[in-house]
């Protein structure tokens, strides 16, 4: 009897404690552990859109997000494609920022620009942005 009453305390103390760690997540961006690097990255989902800049690329996400892209090579492609991508922020350095900031804001028009996005991975959604 008092093993099973002690199985029963760890399990409950075990399901307690799992449910207590358990994230919330954020509508607009999932984060995830990388296996490989232990970082975290991140999902979003949109239309990817050409820039101003040439090779800029970026894409503005269901929460009303302009994210610009690196690299080009992995988003070219998928220009007017709804997508997922899957990567992490990133930070310029100012020098970098004050560089591309007029672009940034032509691109968001009257969405929130977010910042720089590296692409890890693309999953195409649909062909179209409709």
């Amino acid at each position: 009897m008092l093993k099973q009453l002690l199985r029963f305390a760890c399990l409950l103390a075990f399901v307690a404690s799992t449910v207590a760690l358990l994230p919330a997540q954020d509508a607009d961006a999932k984060p995830a552990k990388s296996a490989k690097s232990g970082k975290a990255s991140t999902t979003v989902t949109g239309c990817i859109q050409k820039g101003t800049e040439s090779n800029g690329y970026y894409i503005t996400d269901e929460g009303g997000k302009t994210w610009e892209l690196t690299p080009a090579s992995k988003v070219s492609a998928h220009a007017g494609h709804k997508v997922t991508l899957t990567g992490s922020t990133t930070k310029a350095t100012k020098a970098a920022e004050a560089k591309k900031e007029p672009h940034e804001k032509e691109e968001a028009g009257s969405n929130t620009p977010a910042g720089d996005f590296k692409v890890s991975s693309v999953k195409m959604i649909s062909e179209s942005c409709q």
